[in-house]
């Protein structure tokens, strides 16, 4: 049995389809079971380290983070990180492990992504060593090859953007602090 778990914040309980409570205890372990199990995206993805940390700190800011994880009993089988902002809604990071893969997971955490993310093209990039691996999935959604970065993460691969294009960090970093300054101020 496959069970889908959702957290929009830290703090907040959500039911899951078989009505059982997420608690913020779990919500920590989970946080910290989704590390592991993306932890070898390090080598595609140098920084990814750093950029989950600040991922974590938005989610527990309540900006407009949601991470959706799929167990197979109690191990994480599955993983979609959200970005939802005025600027972009995004797919961060989708991974099925591979003995889950081909068995509808992936395409059930994009269909999940679409509801939080209110879009059913948002963005999401793919290295070049990963696009394969996608194809048929970007395929059935209709995703469109919008632009190829090359040396965006590591300077010998590509990344691939789909449905949009990468803002430049100056821009969501002046959006961020804007959201963030809005919520401090209780607008």
């Amino acid at each position: 049995m496959i069970l889908f778990l959702k957290s929009i914040r830290m703090g907040d309980a959500k039911m899951n389809e078989m009505i059982c409570l997420l608690k913020s205890e779990n919500v920590q372990k989970t946080i910290k079971d989704v590390r592991f199990f993306l932890a070898d995206l390090k080598y595609e993805y140098p920084e990814h380290e750093k950029w989950y940390d600040g991922m974590v700190q938005e989610l527990e800011s309540g900006m407009n983070r949601e991470i959706i994880a799929a167990y197979d009993d109690r191990n994480i089988i599955g993983v979609a990180i959200l970005k939802k902002s005025n600027l972009e809604r995004k797919i961060c990071s989708l991974r099925v492990a591979k003995e889950y893969q081909c068995n509808g997971i992936g395409t059930e955490l994009v269909k999940r992504s679409f509801e939080f993310l209110e879009t059913d093209k948002p963005i999401i990039t793919v290295s070049q060593t990963k696009k394969m691996e996608f194809q048929k999935l970007f395929n059935y959604f209709d995703f469109s090859l919008e632009r190829v970065y090359h040396g965006k993460y590591l300077p010998s691969s590509s990344e691939y953007c789909y449905n949009g294009i990468l803002l430049p960090e100056s821009i969501l970093q002046q959006n961020k602090k804007q959201v963030w300054e809005q919520k401090v101020m209780g607008i």
